[in-house]
Formats: C-alpha cells, structure tokens, sequence
C-alpha cells in the first residue's frame, strides 16, 4: 500500500540494534589474528585461531566452557591464516613455511602432519569441490600458488597465476583474487588450473588495499573490503562482467574494516576497533547494519586493534571472532533483519519529484533521493525511529519509522516550500543614472545542495535585473555568497562576499558603480594574466578594470584614461613575443605621459622587440637600452632609488604566479635622460630588471619593468608582494621627488589627485587642480558619510595646490576624501592605518 506523509513533529531516537550475544571467550595469553571453524562428524565444533607464536584448536561445543584441545607451534608471525579440507587444518604464516594439521582425532588429540617448505604466503583459500588449494603471494612481485590437495598431507604445486594477492575466494572455478596495492579484484577462471584465464578486473574507484573479497549465496553479488581507513566494505553486482557496479557500501563507526563473509541473508564484518559487524545484504543494493558487538571497548578509532578475524560458517550457527588481544569470542546472532522503506518525496503543492532530497536517520544522513526523487534505504531498527528529509528550498519533513522486520513499506513523503521572495538589483551611476547590460551574479548555498547554484542576469534599460522565486535567507539552510556585479569599461566590478534576503515579497537592492581606480591595459595575445595584477591592485586597495586589447580590438584614448580615479595605467604584455610593442601602442605611451599621465610598463620581451624594430622609442621614452636576456628567479632592489630603497627582494617564482617568464629582458638604465635603475637581477647592478624615468615637462613618470609582474610571488618574509611592489611604485608616482613641480602648464580642468602616501599615517599630502579661480570645499568624511574635516573651504586662484591632512586624533580604517565646486566634484579614497 503506497501512504502519502506530511509534517509529523516528532522526536524520538533510533537504536540500531545489537542482535548479538556473547556465548563465550578464551585467551591464550598472547597476540591473536585470524580464525576459522572446523564441524566435526561427531557433531562437535571446533574453532581454529592463529596467535603470534602458533595454531591453536579449540572445543566451542559448549561455548560457555570452551576447551582447549591442542597446539600447533609455528615460524613466529603476526599474520596467520587458516582454512580446512576434509578433517585437515591449513595454516599459512608471513615467515616461512605451511603448516598442516589432522583433526581427526580431535577432541583427544590433533597431530602435526608436517610444515611445508614453501614461501611465506599470506593467506589462502581451499576450494573443497575440487580439492585445490589456492595461496596468495602478498609481495609486489607476487601472484597465486595452485596446489593439488589429491594428497591431503602432501599438496603439489601446480602453477601460478596473476599477480600480487593478498586473499583469494574460489566458487564454481572462478577465482577473486583481492590484488592489494593493485586496489583492484581479479575475477579468474580457473577450471582448467594449467590454463588460468584471466575474465576481468574490478578497478576500485579510490581505491585503498584491496584486502578480501567473498560471493553471496546466489552468487551474483561480490562484496570487498580495503582494509583502509575511511574505505567502505562495497557489494557488487557481477551479473555481467562486462557491466559490473557497485550498488552499495556500508562501514562500522571506526571508519576500518577488515574481512568480510557472507553467510546466508547477511555479510559478517571483522572490524578491528569496532569489533564484530553484520549487514543485512537479503537486499545487496541496499545492505544494511543490523549488528555490532564491540570487543574492543578501549577505543573506536581505524587503528588496527581489536577484531581481526571472523567465521560465521559452523553448522552450529554460531559466530567465531579473535581480537588481537582478548582471543577467542562466541557470538549468536538472532537473525534480525533491516527494516526498508521506499517511495518518492514530492513537493506537496505540486506533487512533482524532488531529486537530490537528504534524508537523516536521527541526525545521521541516510541517503538522497535520485533524479525521479526516489529514496530507497534499508536500516537495522528495535524501536520507532524519526526520519528527517531535507532539501534545498523546502521546509523539513519530519516522520516516524517503526521497524518492520524486512518488509518493505512503501510511502511518499510530502515536503512543503520555504519561504520565497523576488530579488531585484538596480545597477547604476553615481548620478544615478541606470547602467544596461551589466552582468549581476551570485551563489545561493545550502547544507542540502552539494554544491552551490549560480543565479545571473543581465541589467536592462532601467538597469534592473531580476531573480524570482528564492527561498529566504536562513541559516545555513539557504544563503547567498560571491554577489558579483561585473564592470565595464571603464567602471570597477563591484563584489559582496554576503547578501541577505529577507522575508518578504522583494528585496530590492542599489548598485552605484564607480570608475575605477586604476586601468590595466593587457596586451597579452590570449588576454591572460590578467587577474594576477587584478588581485594585487585589489589587495593594495585599488579598484581597477583590465582592458584586453586583443578582445577590444582598440586601445585606450586619452579621454578613456582621464575616466579613471588616478592618473595611473599599467600596461602589461605578458606572453606576447611577435609586435610585443606595436606602434600603435608606442604612440599611446607617448600620449599619456605627454599629457601627465603615469606608466607602468612591464613584459618579458618588450626590450628586445624595441630594440630590433624601435630603438629610438626604447631609449628617448623608456630611457633604456636592451643588453640581454636572463633567467635569474630573484631581483634585489636598487638601495638609492626611491623605489628600489623599499624592496630588499622580489621572486619570480612560476608554481605559485604566473608560469610563463621564459626570456626576461636585461636592461641598462640611460642616465643622460634622466632615467636610473630601481631593480637589478640577482643583486647585480649591471643587469637592470627595471628602469623609472621622470617627465617634468608633463608631469608624470614611468616605471618601465623587464619582466612580467603577473610571475611576482613573495616566497619568504624577505620578499614583497606583487601588491606591495605596485604600491611602492604608486606611492612614488605621487611623491613630491617624481612630481617635480609643473612650469607653463596650463590647467584646463579641475583633477583630485591621489593622496601620498596612502595608506598612510598619520598625515598624508592631497594634491588638487584649478584650472580658474573659484570657491572650492574639500572635505574628509568616514566611511558612514558623516564628515570629518573640512581642511578648505574658501577661494583658490588658479593653479596646483597641495594640503596635508593630520588624523593622529582618528581611528584606522577607510575614509575619503571629496572636491567640491559649483561645476565640479570629486571624491577619492584613502587608507589610515595605525
């Protein structure tokens, strides 16, 4: 019968639920590892268990009175394993040689058939219909030893085959042999032992040590395990090898299993610190935990303590486990079996599917739903449990399970919308006018989504973009990050980390964008590297808009430059090699400083392109000529330049900026032209990596780098950033030694110039033109608006004027600063730092 569940508001707690009882314990007194049974014909049972120094053969018909009924010395070893043919134990030991033992005298007496000489396998596996014995070579040079058992007390090898294994199952002549480091399984026929083929080989996705593997009844189910911390115990279906998946997995609350057996409708689990584990795999796509019995109370960590070994396969139904260091331990199992429920979360107005739905079992995940919004889990229960189902979007549904003893109930689960709202971005100017076509993006993210989803639209004429049907901000249920409004030309992209929405039917915010600070001009022939300057500008505090030449298809005018808040242009080539410095672009240079604009001019190749195609350009403008080029990694800076003084060392290092500095130009600084070195490769002051020139006729300055400073990485305390190595120019390009004062210049617009130094503290020099005598206001105001100082309020004749601003009484933090006339105003930013 299929039921429909709402909102059930309950709470109450699951018990998984042990289903194991201790019949009995016995320890030897030394370290144990792997077990296994031996159901004799007089219908008693025994149980063999390897220990550090040997074998030893148990009586467990009365487990609550367990007897020991003899010992097998062995090669000392921590690794023992056992398996049985006919009334003969096969003991196999990771030092040297086989050890066989005759049970059938037991419970009077065993006897030592012999100790073989052969290599120290690791493990085996007998197959009984055929009387073959299979032994794993764990080594990584190892393969699979095929001994006849024809003779029981005298195996032959026959062949080999395979590679490295460190366990083997055998049914119907078909080999799955766990091949460790390999992290995979190999499926083998072996029915004719001469001529192994091989059938296929499960490759383990992530795999860890391929550690054992074992069939289901029906044979159609593998599981495995990997013996690795936080690797799952897997089932597969190998119906058909050529499509085999795995369709479930299951782990005990240690995060480290060992070796799995299938006996019946249920896989035991030797689970090292969370002792003995059974699933329910009656459903092998949906396997189950339906029992736990910790034999080491200690600790629950993936250490390799406790459980080692287990054999659920007597007659007698009960369970053998040795632990490390508490022996020999007899368990009954009652057989319970998982509850399992089924059916689809839907939304509840709608009734459509919900994929990707989590559902929790008392606060621990469960599963999710798949595309059809189908959920299908089977757990172990002893009483009602409750059920949380979750998604992005939806308020929870909570309901109760109550254990149904392996039948599967049927239900869909109704899940009601969240709170939802509309979301509108206005994107405009300053002046408040609407910008169109500006790309709006953010992210909305949920502990219920695997990763977060990407919402973006485009401005239209009123500068609205619009997002509908958002579930409100809460908590970590839903929340939005990376807010994005992308800038154009010549306007700065605008970022929030957070945006809230709130409960209600819109929530409207403004974005008033502002030219930038800076402009980039990027040459590169692919438009890349970009971002390694943009991040430096923005970590210095400066806005900044990267133009790609080769994608504009132009390059910037004057008028575009005087947009900008600074008088500054960094223009960068970055890979470029052919017309690394075309005419076009020698033009341009000219006309900005001709006209007070300053230049940072950085790019392998640049040197040596000029000085083939353009050597008067490189040294009138640049004020350099090409030497050279090199390889040197570490630039030092130049102790009596202005710049150079700051900087003790620059890296260029390629695995953590830009990989692409290949042919660094060298360069020599021409003092007739004013121009001097402020960095050198390798602390030589014959190679110049960079050269700086001052123009007092027009007011501005270069700073001309033969490197790339997209490749700038600070790798130890005694290097500076890229950021801080743009800064060091910038604060140079408005101080008072590269600003000579400008004579017969004539002003013909009002400018605010950037304040130096910034950041600063506690004063800092704000530079301002008048191109004619008017009443001006300039002002401080924080970052609330509220205004700080006046530092000019009156008439100013024409003219470059220049203040300081004294904040010794203010705190840290952001502040600006704004020039106001009747036709003018202006406003810049600036940084106190204490």
């Amino acid at each position: 019968m299929l039921r429909i569940f709402s909102f059930l508001f309950l709470f109450v707690s699951v018990i998984l639920a042990d289903n194991i009882q201790k019949l009995g314990n016995w320890y030897p007194g030394e370290f144990c590892n792997d077990i296994w049974g031996y159901d004799a014909p007089d219908g008693r049972y025994y149980a063999i268990m390897g220990a550090q120094s040997g074998t030893y053969v148990l009586d467990v018909t009365d487990p609550a009175s367990i007897q020991k009924v003899g010992y097998v010395a062995g090669s000392s070893s921590t690794w023992r394993d056992i398996k049985t043919y006919r009334h003969y134990a096969y003991v196999t030991n990771e030092t040297f040689g086989l050890d066989i033992i005759d049970l059938q005298d037991a419970p009077n007496s065993i006897r030592h058939v012999q100790m073989m000489n052969v290599q120290n396998f690791h493990n085996l596996y007998i197959d009984t219909t055929t009387a073959t014995m299979y032994c794993a070579d764990a080594s990584s040079s190892g393969s699979v030893h095929i001994f006849s058992l024809a003779d029981p007390e005298n195996p032959v090898e026959i062949n080999t085959f395979g590679t490295e294994s460190h366990d083997i199952y055998v049914r119907d002549s078909i080999a799955y042999v766990s091949q460790g480091r390999q992290a995979s399984i190999g499926i083998y026929d072996v029915s004719d032992p001469m001529n192994v083929v091989t059938l296929k080989t499960i490759h383990i996705p992530n795999g860890g040590y391929a550690h054992n593997s074992w069939l289901n009844e029906s044979g159609e189910y593998l599981i495995s395990t990997e013996e690795t911390a936080g690797k799952t115990v897997k089932m597969w279906d190998i119906r058909d090898l050529n499509n085999i998946e795995m369709v479930s997995e299951g782990l005990g609350a240690n995060q480290l299993a060992h070796n799995a057996h299938i006996e019946g409708e249920f896989a035991y689990v030797s689970h090292y610190e969370a002792g003995l584990v059974i699933f329910d795999v009656s459903h092998p796509d949906k396997m189950a935990l339906v029992g736990n019995y910790d034999t080491y109370p200690e600790d629950n960590h993936s250490n390799y303590n406790g459980d080692w070994g287990v054999f659920p396969h007597s007659r007698s139904g009960n369970v053998y486990v040795s632990d490390e260091d508490r022996g020999l331990f007899v368990f009954e199992f009652n057989g319970t079996h998982a509850s399992y429920y089924k059916g689809v979360v839907r939304d509840a107005q709608t009734l459509q599917p919900v994929s990707a739905a989590r559902y929790e079992l008392n606060g621990n995940e469960t599963g999710r739903t798949d595309e059809n919004g189908l959920y299908d889990f089977g757990v172990g229960l002893s009483e009602d449990a409750t059920l949380e189902v979750n998604a992005y979007g939806y308020q929870t549904a909570t309901l109760t399970l109550s254990p149904n003893g392996g039948v599967t109930d049927s239900m869909d689960i109704l899940l009601n919308s969240a709170p939802r709202t509309d979301f509108q971005v206005v994107v405009q100017t300053e002046d408040g006018v609407p910008l169109q076509g500006f790309q709006v993006a953010f992210q909305a993210e949920s502990r219920w989504l695997d990763a977060p989803q990407s919402h973006t639209a485009m401005t239209d004429a009123n500068g609205s973009a619009r997002f509908e049907d958002l579930p409100v901000s809460d908590g970590d249920a839903a929340y939005y990050t990376h807010f994005v409004v992308t800038g154009q030309f010549p306007y700065a992209t605008v970022t929030e980390d957070t945006i809230a929405l709130e409960n209600q039917p819109e929530n409207n915010i403004t974005v008033e964008m502002r030219p930038a600070d800076v402009l980039v001009i990027n040459s590169d022939p692919n438009g890349a590297y970009g971002e390694y300057l943009e991040e430096a500008l923005n970590e210095q505090g400066y806005s900044d808009f990267v133009l790609a030449t080769q994608k504009e298809g132009r390059l910037p005018s004057l008028e575009d430059i005087r947009l900008f808040q600074t008088p500054h242009v960094i223009w960068m080539t970055g890979d470029a090699s052919v017309d690394v410095l075309p005419p076009a672009a020698q033009d341009s240079i000219i006309r900005y400083l001709k006209n007070g604009i300053n230049v940072i001019l950085t790019g392998q190749n640049i040197a040596e392109y000029l000085n083939q195609e353009n050597p008067a350009f490189l040294s009138d403008w640049l004020g350099a000529s090409f030497i050279d080029n090199s390889n040197s990694k570490i630039l030092k800076g130049n102790a009596e330049h202005p710049i150079g003084s700051q900087i003790n060392r620059i890296g260029l290092y390629a695995s953590q900026a830009a990989a692409n500095q290949v042919s660094q130009d060298m360069l020599l600084a021409d003092s007739s032209r004013g121009a001097g070195a402020a960095l050198y490769y390798g602390g030589s002051t014959y190679n110049a990596a960079a050269v700086t020139r001052v123009f007092e006729d027009y007011g501005s300055v270069l700073f001309f780098a033969g490197f790339g400073m997209e490749a700038v990485y600070k790798s130890s305390s005694t290097m500076v950033t890229r950021g801080e190595l743009i800064n060091d120019i910038f604060n140079w390009f408005e101080s008072p030694t590269a600003l000579k004062p400008i004579q017969n210049i004539t002003l013909n617009a009002f400018d605010l110039r950037p304040n130096y130094p910034n950041p600063f503290n506690p004063s800092t020099r704000i530079v301002f033109d008048v191109p004619h005598a008017s009443h001006l206001r300039l002002s401080v105001f924080d970052v609330t608006g509220k205004e700080v100082t006046t530092l000019i309020d009156r008439t100013l004749s024409p003219g470059r004027h220049q203040v300081t601003f004294q904040a010794k009484d203010l705190a840290s933090g952001v502040y600006f600063y704004r020039l106001q006339t009747k036709e003018f105003t202006q406003t810049r930013r600036m940084l106190l730092i204490r």
